[in-house]
């Protein structure tokens, strides 16, 4: 069992310089893939292995911080990407978007009075900040994702705070539209 959980309060906006946006990718992401890297080969050899990372609401690009989403958004692909690669066999990974009111949390508190006050997130985000639940919640979720009770349940993410426990949705394809037969039609014009 494996579970990559770091974070820090470091500077997510494209003023970052070269040395920070480093620093960032190495304790958002990169961290999770030298984990996985080092665990899944004996996992896989053993026949059995659970993987959980975790990502952040940032990751959907709402909270600004270009940077921030980047590294979390690539923690949910990344996942996702191992899990498809084990599909099938005992070894699972899954990624969290976890809500606590930790010692970080606390940390940030001045970054969202700022972005509240610039009008970037809600009155109603800000609420839900402010009101963040304990840890304690999100820990029921991380222990069952790793019992046997949990064998099918891979490349998802979920979303754990308070009373409250949800599934993100895929990168999905949302709307198409076809010209014909796209084997054998000409492409789209702006005509």
């Amino acid at each position: 069992i494996v579970v990559g959980c770091a974070g820090a309060v470091l500077d997510g906006t494209l003023a970052a310089d070269d040395d920070a946006y480093q620093r960032f990718m190495a304790l958002f992401l990169h961290q999770k893939f030298w984990l996985a890297k080092a665990a899944l080969p004996g996992m896989q050899e053993r026949g059995w292995g659970r993987l959980i990372t975790t990502t952040s609401h940032g990751a959907t690009g709402l909270l600004g911080q270009p940077i921030f989403a980047a590294a979390m958004g690539g923690v949910v692909s990344m996942t996702r990407a191992i899990a498809h690669e084990n599909a099938g066999t005992a070894v699972t990974a899954n990624c969290l978007s976890p809500g606590g009111a930790t010692r970080l949390h606390a940390v940030a508190r001045p970054m969202f009075e700022q972005l509240r006050e610039s009008g970037q997130i809600s009155e109603e985000e800000w609420d839900s900040y402010v009101n963040t639940p304990p840890p304690e919640y999100v820990a029921p979720i991380v222990a069952w994702l790793c019992t046997d009770a949990a064998d099918g349940v891979t490349g998802q993410v979920f979303h754990a705070v308070g009373g409250e426990l949800g599934n993100w949705t895929r990168y999905e394809l949302d709307h198409t539209a076809f010209r014909g037969d796209h084997r054998s039609n000409p492409p789209w014009t702006l005509a």
